[in-house]
């Protein structure tokens, strides 16, 4: 039997944020998720006009990739 999904519709904009952060640095941490990909994702994510800084999503696998630049 497979899991059901979440219903998004009950989720914030910043909750589903949030959830999009974990799922992407989750499936890069499986590997599922190439960095490059990630990268690009995360660029384009960034692009949105955020308020906050505390909307803006934190990808983990980019951290050490920032470090050298």
């Amino acid at each position: 039997m497979e899991a059901a999904l979440p219903d998004l519709d009950r989720y914030s904009p910043h909750q589903k944020l949030q959830l999009l952060e974990r799922l992407l640095n989750d499936l890069s941490a499986r590997g599922v998720l190439p960095p490059s990909t990630l990268m690009m994702m995360a660029a384009d994510v960034m692009e949105l006009e955020y308020r906050e800084d505390d909307d803006l999503l934190c990808f983990q696998c980019l951290d050490h990739e920032m470090d050298g630049e």
